[in-house]
């Protein structure tokens, strides 16, 4: 609790400037991909990555902010990174699957998976979101429309095997369960799923931490 409520205080405080245009730009380059400018788009949302390239900032917290990922407010792309870095070594090429691409009902979103593609080049992105967020998909970067409380929704990814998972969907517990349940098995060896937001589960019948543990 007193770490939600640290990680909260933390996004509540007022942006600083590199922020603003982070998000302006994330917006305007969502915009030009939704009206099918595709390739100015993705220059518009690459453009910070470009100069933090430049820069030399290749950080995962670097590349977060620059996309406009909130991974980089609430710390976790910090914690996250040691663990990408052991994962790429052990296999480069594979694919990714994050649950809950962001921006919710807003043409915005996919500042995740677009940090997540700049860590494992060599993999597979994959985004699954409740909305339409299609206008966000790249060559590399492949979009899914379904909701992670529907049983047909993982017949989608059937065949697909993973090396890592983000869970950042809806945030119930019981959601976060059923995910689990029907996607760890497509998880390759020495792969790691991630659950994030567990806050709700204070709050719930179902206490997917006790589940853990037990």
């Amino acid at each position: 609790k007193l770490l939600t409520r640290w990680s909260l205080s933390r996004m509540n405080k007022k942006a600083p400037f590199y922020d603003k245009v982070s998000y302006k730009l994330h917006k305007y380059g969502c915009l030009l991909k939704l009206n099918n400018h595709f390739l100015l788009g993705e220059l518009i949302l690459n453009l910070l990555h470009i100069i933090n390239i430049i820069l030399l900032r290749r950080s995962f917290k670097s590349i977060s902010r620059a996309f406009c990922s909130n991974r980089y407010q609430s710390g976790l792309a910090e914690l996250y990174e040691p663990f990408f870095n052991n994962l790429k070594k052990k296999n480069s090429s594979g694919s990714v699957l994050e649950i809950g691409i962001g921006g919710h009902n807003d043409i915005t979103g996919g500042g995740g998976l677009r940090s997540l593609k700049k860590i494992f080049k060599k993999k597979k992105i994959y985004g699954l979101d409740i909305i339409d967020k299609s206008h966000l998909s790249t060559s590399d970067i492949i979009i899914i429309k379904g909701s992670q409380n529907d049983n047909k929704t993982y017949k989608k990814f059937k065949n697909i095997k993973f090396d890592l998972i983000i869970d950042d969907g809806s945030h119930y517990p019981a959601h976060q369960l059923k995910s689990f349940k029907n996607l760890f098995k497509n998880l390759n060896p020495g792969g790691i799923y991630i659950i994030e937001d567990l806050d709700f589960s204070f709050y719930d019948k179902l206490n997917i931490i006790d589940y853990f543990l037990k």
